[in-house]
């Protein structure tokens, strides 16, 4: 007998804005308006409750780095690329290691299991701007003037959601093109494949070389129409499901 299965691909809903001649602080002062904005009116207030706990979106939101963000969950950041001073402080906190892991995978393991774990998620109490990352986490992004280790990028949290991503961005096309191609190894190496397959955005640099200094963010729409209404699937809430 045979069964047929029916696939549902579920598309998002996106916001993205920029702001020409701002930084990263800037979109985080936009982004806590435009989302405490958006869930007023939805819920008429922004006191809503998130899995039957109290959550107050109204800005200001909190600000925290990276590496305070580790800190806080009992570990220590290593430098940028230290891959093994990360698995060694993986195995102090009892995170299994998987063999020949990189940079990139470890630091979003290590993160998930205990920075943004399910048991006390980023933003559950208290929304959250997490900035200032490794800067090889912020491959588009500007470099904190200063701390060339450290990358402007911000994620927004609220009730354990992801909720934007954002940076201050990169202008220098010399450095964007160097970004891109160090990624394209990365990722050809994962891939098993030359790095010269894979296609660079010409076009996009091209158009760099033109743009002022500039800040942006996306913001995931769905995830805040969840948090208004309570919903916890996004598939409660996505706007034009379809079937295929």
């Amino acid at each position: 007998a045979k069964t047929a299965m029916t696939w549902i691909k579920r598309q998002f809903t996106g916001l993205e804005l920029y702001e020409a001649n701002a930084d990263y602080r800037r979109v985080m002062e936009i982004t806590e308006q435009v989302i405490a904005h958006a869930i007023a009116a939805v819920a008429g207030t922004t006191k809503i409750t998130v899995a039957g706990k109290p959550l107050d979106v109204e800005p200001p939101w909190e600000r925290l780095t990276v590496h305070e963000a580790f800190h806080r969950a009992g570990l220590t950041l290593p430098a940028d690329g230290d891959t093994a001073a990360l698995a060694a402080e993986a195995t102090r906190v009892g995170i299994p290691l998987a063999p020949g892991e990189p940079w990139d995978d470890l630091f979003f393991r290590v993160f998930l299991a205990r920075v943004d774990s399910a048991d006390a998620p980023l933003g559950g109490a208290k929304p959250v701007f997490l900035h200032d990352y490794p800067a090889s986490m912020g491959v588009m992004a500007r470099r904190k003037p200063g701390h060339p280790d450290i990358a402007e990028r911000v994620e927004a949290y609220a009730g354990g959601l992801e909720l934007a991503n954002g940076f201050s961005e990169l202008t220098d096309p010399v450095e964007q093109r160097a970004r891109f191609l160090a990624d394209r190894a990365a990722v050809a190496a994962k891939l098993g494949v030359a790095a010269e397959s894979l296609p660079l955005d010409e076009g996009f640099l091209e158009a760099l070389a033109t743009m002022p200094p500039a800040t942006g963010i996306a913001i995931g729409l769905d995830r805040v129409l969840m948090l208004a209404l309570g919903k916890r699937s996004i598939g409660q809430v996505i706007p034009f499901p379809f079937r295929a």
